[in-house]
C-alpha cells in the first residue's frame, strides 16, 4: 500500500514545478498600471516629458499606447491556450503585434529620432512587445515538445 504515499510525493512535485500565469484580467490590469497615465507611472519623469515634447506628439503616443494595450489585452486574454479558438487567436494576435510594430510603432519611433534626438519615448512599449514575443516562443516551443 505504498501507492498513496507515492500520489502524495507526485502531487507535491507537480505543484513545485507547475508554472505559475497571470489570469488575463491581472496582465491588463498590470499594462494598464504600467502604462502613461497608469497608477504606477506618475512622477517626475510625466513632467519633464510634457515640457520636452509637443502635445501633439505627447497624444500620438497616447494614441499609439491605447492602440498597443488593446492589442496586447487581446493576447494575453488567450493565455492559457487551451482551445483550438484561443490557438489560431493567439498566432493571429501575435502577427497583428507584428503589423503594429512595423506600420504604427516603428514610424512614430523614427519620427521621434529625427525631431528629438535622445528621447526614448517607446521603450516601455518596446518592452511589452517583447514580453508578448517571449511568450509566445516560449507558447510555440511547448506546442512543439508536444506534438513530437
Amino acid at each position: 500500500m505504498e501507492t498513496p504515499g507515492i500520489l502524495i510525493s507526485f502531487n507535491l512535485l507537480l505543484k513545485r514545478y507547475t508554472t505559475k500565469v497571470l489570469s488575463s484580467t491581472s496582465a491588463s490590469s498590470a499594462i494598464a498600471a504600467l502604462s502613461p497615465g497608469g497608477v504606477l507611472m506618475h512622477g517626475g519623469a510625466q513632467q519633464a516629458i510634457n515640457q520636452m515634447i509637443p502635445s501633439e506628439v505627447q497624444g500620438e503616443l497616447k494614441h499609439l499606447y491605447a492602440a498597443a494595450g488593446e492589442l496586447l489585452r487581446h493576447f494575453w486574454s488567450c493565455f492559457p491556450v487551451n482551445t483550438p479558438f484561443l490557438e489560431e487567436k493567439v498566432i493571429k494576435m501575435k502577427s497583428n503585434l507584428e503589423k503594429f510594430q512595423l506600420t504604427k510603432l516603428r514610424p512614430f519611433q523614427e519620427k521621434i529620432q529625427r525631431q528629438y534626438l535622445s528621447a526614448n519615448l517607446t521603450g516601455h512599449l518596446e518592452e511589452m512587445f517583447q514580453k508578448a514575443y517571449g511568450k509566445f516562443q516560449i507558447w510555440q516551443n511547448r506546442r512543439m515538445m508536444r506534438k513530437t
